[in-house]
């Protein structure tokens, strides 16, 4: 039986699209039968929470660490809830990315230090197979290449995004910059493998570091996990339902959708009659003003973040679906939610690069609604095209492959492990 030590700074009772491939690839390893040790953070100030999360998982040990970077320390100084979200959704995305980018390495690196700790503790009481690090934050990485330095225990990485070759900006210097690349290229020299997300990320690792660390990289998808969708759900409004589930992030914006909508109303008020949209999430202050317009009071609904199982169902009972990715960089980024909407089997409405990953995937499954995000002109002939025939829209179901389930997904990992 392997025993892994697993190092994930995301992990419930967070929640989000960084925590979900995380605790899946526990819940696989679990039923694989092997032993896995969990390390992680303790409290922190964050815009997601689902303890659900973890009730599938079978059993396994968590051990919770103090962490010193500005979540952690802004957590030790909240006074309430409300003070707690002000804090984090009302701070404007430009301030918070310099933030972020002004550390060597990234932002979580005060938790390097109380991880390390805790992982020596238990590599002293336990013998471990592999130390397997889920990134990013790439301190995550950082602390397993440190470990297995120490220890002698084999490493993996698992780059649920890119680091270095990240499409959205990581870096504020040139100095940060080379720490950072020095660092992941220690990863890929030292790890036993390396997994990411994405064909495309791994193919641009390839490029960077050479092809000679072809036979190190694998990709897994993210996928969908089977057992999230054991009960089918169906439509129940006499409303036309449009929704989004989950958080946006970075680049990704709903804005163009809006200024799209605005248009509508204006020349074709009576395509939008007998319409819902809703965004089911926690937004930033940008987005949640874009969503918030007057203009947009009956059209549009915000609904606070629900649990995994409850976005599943939002999934399945809407018409159509959105998802949004920015046109900068991001042909080879492609969000865990597509596979959740790809099973659902619902019409999916995609703002993403045409000619990215993420395109590719939807239309191999029959999904041919896609545009780029910041196209005004080409969101609103979308749009036009499927509320002038909401009803075809409303009755199509679409066949999904099950090749992109997160069981059969995570094989590739598991039999790397076991090799």
């Amino acid at each position: 039986m392997k025993r892994i030590l697993f190092i994930s700074y995301f992990f419930p009772p967070l929640g989000g699209s960084g925590v979900q491939r995380p605790v899946k690839q526990v819940k696989y390893f679990r039923k694989k039968g092997w032993k896995v040790d969990v390390v992680s953070v303790k409290d922190i100030i964050f815009n997601s929470f689902d303890e659900t999360l973890l009730d599938d998982c079978g059993d396994f040990d968590i051990f919770r660490t103090k962490t010193f970077d500005p979540m952690g320390i802004l957590y030790l100084f909240q006074k309430s809830n409300s003070v707690d979200n002000k804090i984090y959704n009302g701070t404007k995305e430009n301030l918070k990315s310099l933030i972020r980018t002004s550390f060597p390495v990234d932002e979580k690196i005060g938790w390097f230090l109380p991880a390390v700790w805790k992982c020596l503790l238990l590599i002293g009481k336990n013998n471990y197979d592999l130390i397997f690090s889920s990134c990013l934050p790439a301190s995550s990485g950082l602390i397993a290449y440190f470990l297995s330095e120490i220890s002698g225990i084999k490493f993996a990485v698992d780059f649920r995004d890119l680091y270095f070759l990240n499409p959205y900006p990581r870096f504020l210097t040139p100095l940060h910059k080379f720490i950072g690349f020095q660092l992941e290229k220690r990863l890929m020299i030292h790890a036993e493998f390396i997994v990411t997300s994405t064909r495309s990320s791994r193919d641009d690792l390839m490029k960077l570091y050479g092809k000679r660390y072809g036979k190190k990289i694998i990709y897994s998808y993210n996928g969908w996990d089977e057992d999230d969708f054991k009960s089918e759900v169906s439509s129940n409004s006499n409303k036309f339902t449009i929704r989004f589930t989950g958080n946006l992030y970075s680049n990704q914006t709903s804005l163009y959708f809006v200024k799209a909508l605005k248009k509508i109303k204006k020349d074709n008020p009576e395509l939008l009659e007998n319409v819902a949209i809703n965004f089911v999430g926690n937004y930033f202050a940008n987005e949640a003003a874009y969503l918030s317009d007057k203009e947009f009071k009956e059209l549009i609904e915000i609904t606070p973040q629900v649990e995994h199982r409850v976005a599943i169902e939002k999934m399945q009972s809407a018409d159509l679906l959105l998802i949004f990715l920015s046109s900068v960089k991001s042909d080879g980024v492609v969000p865990g939610k597509l596979f959740e909407y790809l099973r659902s089997g619902r019409p999916i409405f995609g703002m993403v690069p045409p000619q990215g990953e993420c395109a590719e995937l939807m239309l191999e499954h029959g999904h041919e609604l896609i545009c780029p995000q910041e196209n005004v002109d080409l969101i609103i002939k979308n749009l036009k095209k499927i509320l002038t025939h909401k009803e075809y829209y409303k009755l199509v179901s679409r066949k999904f492959n099950p090749q992109y389930c997160r069981r059969n997904q995570m094989n590739a990992i598991m039999e790397r492990i076991e090799c």
